[in-house]
């Protein structure tokens, strides 16, 4: 999933604004006297499921999966009473906004999706980024009007956060995001300086149901940090789709000096037990640096969330 964000963004940003206009212009709508929408105006936009008709003001918004109910907050779309987490998790994940939370029930949505308790929600519209799965693209129309999408298709998540803005009319949320975000990445270029030219990061995670690791950069929220910041990335990483590595292979991660993973992605003590996970030199440096799973899930928060792990991280790790 490598890609300079703002270029894949803006190459496809045109086009979707394009469509968006001409199809909403087909679409109903209806204001009131002062010129505000009127509480039940729709507009039709398409997707990339077709074409669908969505409230132009959502009053109760659901997101089908975690990411899609911080893009929600961020475009400031009021959310529906409950929302959904994954299972691995007790409550929301932290980076997300405890005011625009307050009040929201949570119930267990992912891996497999709770239609009762969605449809218990009562949205009146629904965020799926879940769109790989055709079932759930074509359940979900039954409880309230969706904006399908799939999130998990290899481009950066920002792609689908600014297609999502457009059809939702937010395009001023969403670029007030990218710039909140672009003048944090000024900030800790800054604070670090060229005290990071020598670093060369690689990302490992255990080889699952196996004793090797599986090393993938391309695209991936842990990553697309590091890149922005001008840190070199291990080329093994970058390579589409990753590899993975036998422990006899092990030394082609020698050129890197520093490797993120992300805790409970698998079971890493076959892996840190081997000898040559041990020979590695970013093992014996120390210099393996861990990030929660929840901030591996790219969206408008957990993005900014990952930048100050990260900033933290590298001032730790540079001495600065």
């Amino acid at each position: 999933m490598t890609l300079s964000p703002r270029s894949r963004i803006k190459s496809t940003a045109l086009a979707a604004i394009v469509s968006v206009a001409l199809i909403a212009l087909a679409g109903c709508s209806a204001t009131t006297p002062n010129g505000e929408p009127a509480a039940d105006a729709t507009r039709t936009v398409d997707s990339a499921f077709g074409e669908v008709t969505i409230p132009t003001e959502p009053q109760a918004a659901l997101g089908i999966y975690t990411t899609d109910v911080d893009v929600l907050i961020t475009l400031g779309i009021p959310l529906a009473s409950a929302q959904p987490i994954r299972s691995e998790f007790d409550d929301f994940p932290s980076y997300l906004s405890e005011a625009a939370l307050e009040g929201i029930d949570t119930f267990v949505n992912f891996p497999e999706v709770n239609y009762e308790a969605v449809a218990a929600a009562e949205p009146d519209f629904i965020l799926n980024s879940l769109g790989y799965d055709q079932e759930i693209v074509d359940r979900l129309p039954d409880i309230a009007p969706t904006y399908s999408l799939d999130g998990f298709d290899g481009q950066d998540w920002r792609v689908h956060f600014e297609e999502t803005a457009i059809a939702l009319d937010r395009v001023e949320e969403f670029e007030a995001w990218e710039q909140t975000y672009e003048q944090r990445l000024d900030e800790v270029r800054t604070r670090i300086g060229d005290q990071a030219q020598d670093l060369v990061v690689t990302v490992v995670y255990p080889e699952y149901g196996g004793p090797g690791i599986q090393t993938i950069c391309g695209g991936q929220t842990l990553c697309s940090v590091y890149q922005e910041l001008g840190i070199e990335i291990l080329p093994l990483s970058e390579q589409d789709g990753g590899v993975i590595l036998s422990p006899e292979q092990f030394d082609q991660l020698n050129d890197a000096n520093v490797a993120l993973t992300v805790s409970d992605y698998g079971d890493m003590t076959a892996l840190t037990g081997s000898e040559a996970w041990q020979r590695l030199p970013f093992v014996q440096n120390n210099q393996v640096l861990e990030y929660d799973l929840e901030l591996s899930f790219g969206s408008p928060s957990s993005q900014l969330a990952l930048l100050d792990e990260v900033e933290n991280d590298l001032i730790a790790l540079l001495s600065l």
